[in-house]
């Protein structure tokens, strides 16, 4: 999944039979536990009324500069900006502000925090407490979808699990190691007579001894992309023929020949894998069914994908379409309108923008005269009477008419504005030069 995007630059050349195809993304609640520790931070009565659709706010007072948030946490410094420790939905400290540097990495939600101290990385769980050891050269970064990481010490290669319980020593001295299911990995070594090694289990059985020059990728960990290049007269890159294969690299079938380079990875929020279903991203899209790799015969201008639908823009007329797990078209959309997050949906007439859900209901009876909508789905809207309000990506109003700008929230500067996959959060300061913390999570 804040993993931003990874993106496929390529355009393929091919198209078959019918398809299915699926996908999802979630929202998620702070957890908001007090903490044993607490910074006895002050809560601020800032919850909205206005309107049936506003969420409340998560609000504190706190001497601590916000750095990260996801999830209803907030990785925090001290006051020198020299020792990171994060703060719960209170502003009560739950990991203690020892650490040379904190992060929630690419991840989609909150589930363990990548921390370093003395040159050494490691990670923590949501309350500081150690679960792999910072022992590691490298920071470790696990993607949402995988159990397992590769990872450095003493400069050897290592499979370190997620919870910290299982450290694995690849069967080959590797200078590429790869993770790419919690049943597979890739570990290649360039020896004098070329490169070696392949695909192996976790218990270090060779599954493919094949090494080639197209790096093999993981499709949410269920499947796995495989290839190789061809070269045009001028040496460059032409193509590349790519092979898919299960997590634990039995043969499915070949996909097809690409034009140009892969230079990424199928990540989490642009494949499929509910039902068997993966999703290639390129110049043309096309929806490919990971359990035998047929190609659907519609292919998209572009796409996207949110809670188990395909949004592509047909490549036949233009218009947005919504495409569930069967590949069938569920819904046409009029022209003109694009998809700016999992549940809004806009149109724009001349200078004005309306703004709907996916189903095509009016979100607000009213016209914006702009739409802003950012990274992670949260949208800044501006109304005929040129006042602003920041909406979530399902439509929701976090914050009113007339309290937001883009530079100010409740009539404060904002010092401080981060956007996350599942958070929204500003900071702004007290007469007291505190810091005033005003998030959401959707």
């Amino acid at each position: 999944m804040k993993r931003v995007i990874s993106i496929i630059l390529c355009l393929i050349l091919f198209g078959t039979a019918a398809c299915g195809c699926s996908g999802g993304s979630s929202s998620l609640s702070a957890d908001g536990s007090a903490a044993d520790s607490s910074d006895n931070a002050a809560e601020l009565q800032t919850s909205s009324e206005e309107s049936d659709n506003t969420q409340s706010e998560i609000g504190f007072t706190t001497p601590y500069e916000i750095i990260e948030c996801l999830s209803g946490y907030f990785i925090a410094t001290s006051n020198d900006g020299k020792l990171y420790g994060m703060l719960d939905s209170n502003g009560n400290t739950v990991i203690d502000f020892e650490y040379d540097e904190l992060s929630f990495g690419s991840q989609d939600k909150a589930e363990y925090v990548s921390a370093y101290l003395e040159g050494k990385y490691g990670t923590l769980d949501l309350n500081g407490n150690v679960m792999v050891p910072l022992e590691y050269a490298q920071a470790l970064d696990f993607e949402s979808y995988l159990n397992y990481t590769d990872a450095v010490k003493d400069g050897d290669n290592y499979i370190v699990s997620k919870d910290g319980s299982t450290v694995i020593t690849p069967a080959l001295d590797s200078n590429y190691l790869n993770v790419l299911s919690d049943n597979c990995y890739y570990a290649t070594k360039l020896e004098d007579t070329g490169s070696i090694g392949g695909f192996y289990d976790m218990e270090g059985n060779l599954l493919l001894g094949d090494v080639r020059e197209y790096r093999p990728k993981s499709v949410d960990g269920n499947y796995i992309l495989w290839g190789e290049y061809t070269w045009d007269t001028s040496g460059r890159i032409a193509s590349t023929q790519i092979e898919l294969y299960d997590a634990s690299m039995n043969y499915i079938a070949d996909i097809g020949e690409v034009g140009g380079i892969i230079a990424a990875t199928l990540s989490a929020n642009l494949t499929v894998v509910t039902n068997d279903v993966g999703l290639f991203k390129g110049s043309t899209y096309y929806l490919i069914n990971c359990s035998d790799g047929s190609v659907c015969s519609d292919s998209y201008e572009d796409a996207e994908v949110y809670d188990e639908k395909v949004y592509g823009y047909s490549t036949d007329g233009g218009n947005l379409c919504m495409v569930d797990s069967d590949g069938t078209v569920l819904k046409t959309y009029e022209s003109g309108m694009k998809i700016i997050a999992r549940n809004i949906i806009k149109k724009t007439s001349g200078d004005t923008t309306r703004l709907y859900d996916v189903e095509g209901n009016e979100l607000f009876d009213e016209r914006f005269y702009d739409v802003e909508d950012f990274n992670n789905g949260c949208v800044m809207v501006e109304n005929v009477d040129n006042n602003y309000a920041l909406i979530s990506p399902d439509g929701d109003v976090l914050v009113d008419f007339g309290s937001f700008t883009e530079d100010s929230i409740y009539g404060n500067a904002i010092k401080t504005q981060l956007f996350a996959n599942d958070m929204y959060c500003a900071v702004t300061s007290n007469s007291n030069s505190e810091n005033e913390v005003h998030a959401f999570v959707f």
